[in-house]
């Protein structure tokens, strides 16, 4: 049995049912978890990997934001997050439900100790900067990590490859199955959606190597029709990062739907190949 199954396997239906009731009753402003967040729970603690396909409003991010408060020991939840915005705008989150969160590049003392259950950075600080990398393979952090989250998992494809074989924008989204031989055999994949088809869910499982538990309560889309929509002015200073010298950058920020144009890495600039 591997590590994480093993582990998991202390948690009790019964201690995860009454762990997750615990925390519910001391949300304030939320009555209380839906079915699916719940399921989520569950099956991270069991040790299973989660594809969770919920419509934008839902509350995906509560699933990770709660989920150190249903463990018995002190937890490591890694986030791996595409922009800085909703890294910092998670962490501010986290706060209200008592789970100290931390961003790679910003609060290294506190990461490095594991004092912060929920550690957000980009797939290029997790992947090509050393000083991480080597922190995920530690024996703190293998022994505390409870699960790694992978937030917005549809940019897995479509930053991560390349169209008709030109380069990818940001090729280690792509990539980020490899974390999974960084951190203790067996440690659950939480990944997170509002936008995915049934071809686009098989290469988000293929990329991340997920085993798989899948939580869908988005319909089938239907056929797509052509509008115009007007294009509001926008100002993007201070969104990247001054040490970015990559032109393109800004137009690759802007989000399919919402049109949000995003500081798109974190503060941790110097990478390591």
């Amino acid at each position: 049995m591997a590590a994480a199954e093993a582990e998991a396997s202390a948690y009790s239906a019964s201690f995860i049912d009454q762990a997750i009731l615990s925390v519910e009753a001391e949300l304030d402003g939320i009555s209380g978890l839906k079915a699916e967040q719940k399921g989520a729970l569950k099956a991270i603690l069991n040790g299973e990997d989660v594809l969770a396909l919920l419509p934008t409003g839902f509350g995906k991010s509560l699933i990770y934001q709660v989920l150190p408060r249903v463990c018995k020991k002190l937890p490591i939840v890694i986030v791996v997050s595409p922009l800085v915005a909703l890294m910092e705008d998670q962490i501010k989150e986290a706060s209200k439900f008592g789970v100290s969160a931390a961003q790679l590049g910003k609060s290294d003392e506190e990461i490095l100790s594991g004092k912060a259950e929920l550690v957000f950075g980009s797939p290029e600080s997790w992947l090509l900067n050393e000083k991480w990398r080597g922190m995920l393979a530690s024996s703190r952090y293998r022994r505390n990590i409870v699960a790694i989250v992978v937030d917005e998992v549809h940019m897995t494809y479509k930053w991560g490859e390349g169209p008709k074989g030109n380069p990818a924008f940001r090729e280690s989204f792509s990539r980020l199955g490899e974390l999974r031989s960084l951190v203790k055999e067996g440690t659950p994949i939480l990944a997170l959606t509002a936008s995915a088809d049934r071809p686009s869910r098989d290469r988000v499982i293929k990329i991340l190597r997920i085993i798989f538990e899948v939580f869908d309560d988005i319909p089938e889309p239907e056929p797509s029709k052509l509008t115009q929509t007007p294009v509001p002015s926008v100002s993007f200073n201070g969104y990247f990062d001054e040490d970015s010298d990559d032109d393109d950058a800004l137009y690759h920020a802007l989000d399919d739907t919402d049109f949000s144009a995003l500081n798109m890495y974190d503060s941790d600039e110097e990478h390591e190949n």
